[in-house]
């Protein structure tokens, strides 16, 4: 049997495991105890990781979203602008072909969303980046179409409306 601890290979992995275990167990219970110890395993996986290691995008992207999740049910902007931080450098070290950065993008256009007013056009230009990732899974470029057309019905209502205040 090997080595169990930090200096293991594999502990960064076993880390996000837990943490997504956690975050998983928070979405069934709502306690908030499972969501602040996935977000410290969370952080303890991408600390832990090389920064050349094929798994640190997903490392990083787990912790986004958990750190979006604690946004959502604690209104807390500190927690949304380092969400928002993490899901950009999650993106900006998943290579282009990769077949998950259609699903990375979107969780980052989600993140902007929940910051800044829907005129803003760097969530649309993620999520139709996303869209037109031809390697992504078909699902996945499906959930980007969708929400893209979401954003632009509601950009469109929104400059309809300021146009009749006119």
């Amino acid at each position: 049997m090997g080595s169990q601890g930090p200096d293991d290979e594999d502990f960064a992995g076993r880390l996000n495991n837990l943490g997504v275990m956690l975050e998983s167990r928070y979405e069934r219970r709502g306690k908030m105890e499972d969501l602040e110890e996935a977000i410290r395993v969370s952080r303890q996986a991408v600390k832990v990781t090389p920064e050349d290691h094929p798994d640190l995008a997903a490392w990083l992207n787990n912790l986004g979203n958990n750190l979006g999740r604690r946004y959502e049910r604690t209104g807390k902007m500190e927690d949304l602008e380092e969400a928002i931080q993490v899901s950009r450098q999650a993106v900006e070290v998943t290579p282009e072909d990769h077949p998950y950065l259609a699903g990375r993008l979107i969780n980052f256009g989600r993140q902007l969303l929940s910051s800044y007013s829907t005129n803003n056009d760097e969530p649309l230009a993620l999520l139709l980046r996303a869209w037109s990732g031809s390697n992504a899974p078909p699902l996945v470029r499906i959930r980007a179409a969708a929400l893209s057309l979401l954003l632009l019905q509601e950009q469109g209502i929104r400059r309809m409306t300021d146009y009749r205040e006119i």
